[in-house]
């Protein structure tokens, strides 16, 4: 094969890209498609200092001190080429050369009517044209993945669940009914408390807070024989104020979170979860509360089908939330309520209020739609206030997932781990943590149970982490 003319090789490098030699070059992922800074393809690096200049048509390596434009970078793609296969590949890669007047062979061929046998396909060129169809799905697979980071990092609130911050009085009436019951019901508060290792007096605080609650069963209206449950108050924020100026939160009482029990043969429970009222009944409705949740959900435009009865809440999958969310300056995220509740306890707030420091709220996150949901509906309150944010993860697979180190996915493409959401959101600094596996077991609140933690072990802890100063105020 006669090599490349200088018009293909002056029109190949004028026209190709970093992007392009890259992507031919079979280099670490991602592909840097436009300007900006990533990790050098050359060597391993935890931090990125390999910079693309001149919308993809130079690059400067700060680690290695070199700069310069598409040649240059071909160069240290393919160094040991000679000149002539040089200017062929990037002629081949940019699809520049020129196609040669046809031999008078062909030529009478052609004006014969007769067709020549094809001409043998270089082996060469096969393997290139395969390798480029290789990348090209390569880069599909790749932008459709970059198409999943941006809705993980900016989810979208849900527009048929956002209405005006009130519940319906039905469910209103039924959630303090519950609240009343556990009041009363000292026997129902002990068990509580044992079973999460609780004192006392913080099922107390948690209904005087009007979070807790004793509701009847969905299935259930009132009577003698009727089943409760323990639910937690969903609560929806507003805002008021700017980006420029700071923005305030405000909670709303939207419903609740309540445990569930099935019954299967024999009258045992055969499964059990966690479901949010208002809600939809699964099959036909069973109780009064039941026909009048299917109402509610008409009146928001969300039809019922008794056919395909499902536990889908009408509500979203707001967090618990325990706190200042006024103007918090550092937020805490737990996987649920239970275990905020302990964190809470644990730094003594519920003994004596007027130790709680200022501008600090706790959120427990509810279920793997939970963390959603949260960057949805608070994400503008996070890009104004910026605050600072501590994650304590479960030690089981969803924890894992919270704490997920990218720099264990170097040149992978991977969704985004939580610090990179909060970060993103606005979080000024996000610090992860967790508790040794094995040793208390998976979550804050098994770790109250083992270890019972007082306030000054929890200042400590705050201050090792760096999420509390020396002098008792938040980190910056």
């Amino acid at each position: 094969m006669s090599g490349p003319t200088n018009s293909d090789y002056s029109r190949a490098i004028t026209e190709l890209t970093i992007g392009q030699i890259w992507d031919a070059a079979g280099l670490p992922l991602p592909i840097p498609y436009k300007d900006g800074v990533v990790r050098s393809p050359f060597r391993d690096e935890r931090t990125a200092s390999f910079s693309i200049l001149g919308g993809g048509r130079g690059f400067k390596d700060f680690g290695a001190d070199q700069r310069g434009g598409v040649v240059d970078f071909a160069r240290l793609c393919w160094p040991n080429l000679s000149d002539e296969e040089f200017k062929d590949r990037l002629v081949e890669i940019a699809g520049t050369r020129t196609h040669r007047q046809a031999s008078p062979a062909a030529a009478s061929a052609a004006a014969s009517g007769t067709v020549p046998a094809p001409a043998p396909v270089d082996p060469l060129v096969a393997r290139a044209a395969k390798a480029l169809e290789k990348k090209r799905k390569e880069r599909e697979a790749e932008e459709n993945i970059y198409a999943l980071r941006k809705k993980e990092l900016e989810p979208e609130v849900d527009e048929k669940r956002r209405w005006l911050p009130e519940w319906p009085s039905v469910v209103r009436d039924r959630y303090q009914d519950g609240a009343d019951a556990l009041l009363n019901d000292g026997r129902a508060k002990e068990k509580l408390a044992k079973a999460r290792g609780w004192p006392y007096y913080w099922i107390d605080e948690l209904i005087a807070q009007e979070k807790l609650s004793y509701v009847l069963e969905r299935g259930c209206d009132a009577g003698a024989n009727a089943r409760r449950q323990k639910g937690f108050l969903v609560e929806f924020p507003t805002f008021t104020g700017s980006l420029e100026t700071g923005i305030t939160a405000k909670l709303h009482p939207i419903g609740y979170h309540q445990r569930f029990f099935s019954l299967g043969t024999g009258g045992r429970p055969d499964t059990k979860g966690w479901m949010f009222i208002p809600g939809y009944p699964k099959g036909e409705p069973r109780s009064q509360f039941e026909r009048a949740l299917v109402e509610v959900g008409r009146e928001r435009g969300i039809p019922y089908d008794p056919a395909q009865g499902s536990r889908e809440a009408i509500i979203a999958p707001l967090p618990f939330v325990l706190g200042d969310v006024g103007t918090a300056k550092l937020i805490v995220l737990l996987e649920g309520q239970w275990d905020a509740i302990s964190f809470w306890g644990a730094c003594g707030w519920f003994h004596d209020a007027t130790e709680i420091p200022a501008g600090i709220a706790v959120f427990g996150i509810r279920g793997a739609q939970g963390m959603p949901a949260f960057l949805a509906y608070w994400g503008r309150w996070l890009r104004a206030n910026k605050p600072l944010a501590w994650v304590i993860a479960d030690n089981d697979s969803a924890g894992r997932a919270w704490r997920e180190d990218p720099a264990e996915t170097q040149n992978k493409i991977t969704p985004p781990s939580l610090a990179e959401k909060l970060e993103h959101a606005g979080c000024r600094r996000v610090v992860v943590s967790w508790l040794r596996p094995g040793l208390w077991g998976k979550d804050f609140n098994d770790y109250y149970k083992a270890a019972k933690p007082d306030t000054l072990k929890m200042y400590k802890w705050m201050m090792k982490v760096g999420v509390m100063d020396g002098a008792g105020g938040w980190a910056k």
